[in-house]
């Protein structure tokens, strides 16, 4: 689908458009930030945010079994819009109504765990040695843990 189509606006701030059905697009672009990640699971979804035409934070989601989701977020910057935040959870918990929400985060990327942490993720385990030259930090958030919603 293209851009337009994909693009939905967000209503508070001029210039910053949800979208929504550019898998490619927006998958290349979160595939670019996370560096031991090859290639997505078939069957992926992807919510992007556009700040003047440009991606700035997108959520890529695999792996669904209908209780659970994993989760890749990349951001550029610091800043998250909490009202995209508010679409990813809802995406997440409303409209697939999972229980719960899962990510793995490289563990040197202290950054995006702190990010993670104060989104409400838990640590729930490491994965060591799982990429070369880093362990994986495993987190999760239920959906009764979720200030999003």
């Amino acid at each position: 689908m293209g851009r337009d189509q994909g693009a939905v606006r967000d209503g508070r701030r001029r210039g910053v458009a949800f979208v929504y059905h550019d898998n490619d697009r927006v998958g290349a672009w979160v595939l670019d930030r996370i560096p031991y990640v090859e290639s997505w699971s078939p069957g992926y979804q992807t919510i992007g945010l556009e700040r003047r035409g440009k991606l700035v934070a997108a959520a890529v989601f695999e792996h669904f079994t209908g209780h659970d989701i994993d989760v890749s977020l990349a951001v550029d910057g610091k800043w998250v819009s909490p009202n995209f935040l508010r679409a990813v959870f809802k995406y997440v918990f409303c409209q697939l109504t999972c229980r719960r929400i899962s990510c793995e985060i490289a563990g040197q990327n202290t950054a995006m765990r702190h990010i993670a942490g104060r989104l409400g993720f838990k640590d729930e385990g490491v994965k060591r040695d799982a990429v070369p030259g880093n362990n994986l930090v495993m987190m999760g958030m239920l959906r009764s843990e979720c200030r999003f919603l």
